[in-house]
C-alpha cells in the first residue's frame, strides 16, 4: 500500500473521455499517481509485468478483454487475488451485474461518475479512520470515570504518547531479551487503553502479550542456565520477529488513525503542532532529519546477527560424569563449592584445539557486526556474504583436520576408540581407588555418546549456526524517550571507530592474514554512513578522530546530541557543536 499522498492507481476504461473525467477527479482529490490502460489486454500486460498498484478503476465493456475477463485473471493469480478494483461502467444489466458481483469487486458505479463516489472508494482503500473501532464514545468514558471533556484529552494524549514510546521501545528490549521489560510495557499499555476505551489499541495490544506470552516469554526454570533461557528466547526471536514487527506497526498506525480522527473532530491538536510552524525551519532540525533519515536508510539494510549457542554442534570432548567413579558432581563446603567433572578427547590435543577452533564462528560475528544496546549486534548485509563465506571456510578447513584424523572408516576408528576408552576408564577407577574395572555399560555409553558427535560432524555440521533477526526501531523522532537513541549512538560510534582504528593500529592488516576477505573490502562494506573520513583517510586524522569520539561518550549529554555530534564528525558539512 502507498503512503496517502501517492496512491498508485489504474484506470482500465476505452473512452478517452471518460478516462480523462476519471484522472481529473482522482488528481483533484489527492496527490495519486493514476496510470491508464486503454483496454483489459494491455493492463493485464502491465500487471503481468510485476507491477501491482493500489486501487483499480474497470469498465465492463471493452475491446479484446473485457472487464469481467480481466478481473477473473486477476483473482486466479495468486500475487494479484487481493488488489481491490472498482468497476466502472455505464452498464446497467442485470445479468453482467451478476457476473461482475460474483468476482468481489470493491464497488460497482455507474457512470457518469460521480466525484463524493469516487473519493468513497479512495478514501476506503486509505482506511479511513472509523471512529467506532477505534474508540468508544468520549460521553461514555466520562461518565465511567468520571472525569470532563479536558482531563480526557489529557488523558488520551498520554495513552498515544504511551503506545509511541512502547512501540519505539519494544524493539530494544527485544534486542536486550529483556522478557520482563516487554511485559511490562505491554501491560501498562494494555491497562491504559483498557481504562480509556481505547479498543483497538486494546485488542493489538492484547495480541501481543499473548503471543509473547505464549511463545517469547517462558518462565525461565530452575533447570535451565540464563545462558541457555537467552539462546531459546533468540532462536523463538529469529522465527517470530516478522510477526512481531507487523503488530509493532499496526499499533503505529492505529495512533495515527486516533490523531487523524482527533484532527476532525478537534478532540486533539495536530501532531506536533507544539513544533514550529512550517516544517523544520533551522538548519540543525534540516541535519537532524537527514541524520535520521540515514540511521533508518542503514537499519534497513542489516539484520541482528548472533552464533546460536543452543543449535550448535557438540565439542568432540566427551564429558562424563564424575558419579562414574563415585564422586559427587558437586560439594559444597560452608560458603565453598567444588565442582568435579571429567572430559574424553578422541582426537589428540592440537587436533582436538584446531578442530574446536574451526567450530567457533563468535569470532567473526563480532568482527564483521556492530554492538546496539544490551549487547545486541547490528551486521550489514553486505557483510552477510562475508560472514558465511569465513564460516563456511572454518568448515572446510574444520571437517579436513577431522577427516585426516579420524582416517576413511569411522567404524574402524570407534572399535578403535572402544578400546581406548576401556583403558581409560580403568586408569580412573585405579587412581580413584575404586575397585574393579569399568562395566561393559559404561564403555558402551560413552562409545554412543563419542559416535553421536562424530557423525554430525562428519557430515558437514560443524561450525556453530548463525542466527539473522530483522528488528524495525521506527521512526525516531515519535517520542521523547531518549533510551531509543542508545542503539542509533552506538552504531554511529561504533561505524566511525572502525574506520579510524584501521588506521590508528599498525597491527590491523594482520587480522586479514588467513582471510577470505581483504581489508579493503571489510572497510568499504562496513562503512555504513559514507564515512567522510573514509574518503581522504590517514594515521594522524585516524588518531584525532578516536580522541573525538572518546570525548563525545564521555560528554554528559543526551544520547541524541551524542548523535548528532558523531554525525557532525563523519559527516563534516553538518552542523557542529559542542557537549554542553
Amino acid at each position: 500500500m502507498s503512503t496517502e499522498s501517492a496512491l498508485q492507481i489504474l484506470i482500465v476504461e476505452d473512452d478517452r473521455t471518460s478516462r480523462f473525467v476519471l484522472r481529473r477527479i482522482l488528481e483533484a482529490i489527492g496527490n495519486h499517481e493514476v496510470h491508464e490502460a486503454e483496454d483489459g489486454l494491455k493492463a493485464w500486460d502491465r500487471l503481468s509485468e510485476g507491477w501491482l498498484p493500489d486501487l483499480c478503476f474497470l469498465d465492463l465493456n471493452m475491446p479484446r478483454l473485457n472487464g469481467i475477463e480481466l478481473l477473473r485473471r486477476i483473482r486466479a493469480d495468486p500475487r494479484l487475488a487481493g488488489l481491490k478494483v472498482c468497476f466502472c461502467s455505464a452498464v446497467r444489466e442485470r445479468h453482467l451485474i451478476v457476473q461482475a458481483a460474483a468476482l468481489k469487486p470493491c464497488d460497482y458505479i455507474l457512470k457518469p461518475y460521480s466525484r463524493e463516489a469516487i473519493f468513497a472508494q479512495v478514501q476506503r482503500i486509505l482506511g479511513a479512520p472509523n471512529p467506532g473501532e477505534s474508540l468508544e464514545p468520549e460521553t461514555g468514558v466520562c461518565m465511567r470515570l468520571g472525569i470532563d471533556h479536558a482531563t480526557y484529552q489529557a488523558r488520551l494524549d498520554a495513552l498515544l504518547e504511551e503506545v509511541r514510546s512502547t512501540t519505539g521501545r519494544l524493539p530494544t528490549l527485544l534486542m536486550r531479551f529483556d522478557v520482563v521489560g516487554v511485559m511490562t510495557a505491554l501491560e501498562r499499555a494494555r491497562s491504559a487503553a483498557q481504562q480509556l476505551g481505547a479498543r483497538r489499541i486494546f485488542r493489538l495490544v492484547e495480541n501481543l502479550r499473548r503471543a509473547f506470552e505464549r511463545e517469547g516469554g517462558m518462565p525461565v526454570s530452575r533447570e535451565v542456565s540464563r545462558e541457555e533461557a537467552n539462546a531459546q528466547f533468540q532462536q523463538w526471536l529469529s522465527r517470530s520477529a516478522d510477526h512481531l514487527m507487523q503488530g509493532i506497526q499496526e499499533l503505529r498506525a492505529e495512533v495515527q488513525t486516533i490523531e487523524k480522527l482527533g484532527q476532525k473532530t478537534g478532540l486533539l491538536g495536530a501532531p506536533g503542532s507544539g513544533g514550529r510552524p512550517g516544517g523544520l525551519a533551522t538548519p540543525e532540525e534540516q541535519e537532524l532529519e537527514i541524520m535520521v533519515q540515514a540511521l533508518a536508510e542503514v537499519f534497513q539494510r542489516g539484520r541482528l546477527v548472533s552464533a546460536s549457542r543452543s543449535n550448535r554442534s557438540r565439542s568432540l570432548s566427551v564429558p562424563i560424569k564424575a558419579a562414574l567413579f563415585g564422586e559427587d558432581s558437586a560439594q559444597t563446603l560452608g560458603a565453598v563449592t567444588r565442582k568435579t567433572s571429567f572430559s574424553l578427547t578422541i582426537l589428540d590435543p592440537d587436533t582436538a584445539k584446531a578442530v574446536e577452533e574451526c567450530r567457533k564462528v563468535t569470532d567473526l560475528v563480532k568482527f564483521l557486526s556492530l554492538p546496539l544496546d544490551g549487547g545486541a549486534r547490528w551486521i550489514p548485509d553486505g557483510a552477510v556474504g562475508l560472514l558465511e563465506g569465513e564460516a563456511a571456510a572454518r568448515n572446510s578447513q574444520g571437517l579436513m583436520l577431522l577427516r585426516h584424523a579420524i582416517g576413511d572408516d569411522i567404524e574402524a576408528f570407534l572399535g578403535k576408540q572402544e578400546s581406548l576408552i576401556r583403558e581409560n576408564l580403568n586408569l580412573l577407577h585405579s587412581q580413584s581407588g575404586i575397585e574393579g574395572q569399568a562395566s561393559e555399560a559404561q564403555v558402551q555409553a560413552i562409545l554412543a555418546d563419542v559416535e553421536e558427535r562424530l557423525r554430525p560432524a562428519l557430515n558437514g555440521h560443524l561450525t556453530h549456526e548463525v542466527l539473522f533477526t530483522t528488528l524495525d526501531l521506527g521512526n525516531l523522532l515519535e517520542t521523547k524517550d531518549d533510551e531509543r537513541w542508545v542503539s542509533p549512538c552506538l552504531l554511529l560510534h561504533h561505524s566511525a571507530l572502525l574506520q579510524r582504528e584501521a588506521y590508528a593500529d599498525p597491527s590491523f592488516d594482520r587480522t586479514f592474514k588467513f582471510s577470505t576477505f581483504d581489508r579493503q573490502r571489510y572497510l568499504q562494506t562496513m562503512d555504513v554512513f559514507g564515512d567522510a573520513f573514509s574518503r581522504h583517510p590517514d594515521a594522524k586524522s585516524a588518531v584525532e578522530g578516536i580522541k573525538q569520539l572518546d570525548s563525545i561518550t564521555a560528554s554528559p549529554v543526551s544520547q541524541l546530541e551524542k548523535c548528532r555530534l558523531i554525525w557532525a564528525l563523519i559527516r563534516p558539512t553538518a552542523p557542529t557543536a559542542s557537549p554542553a
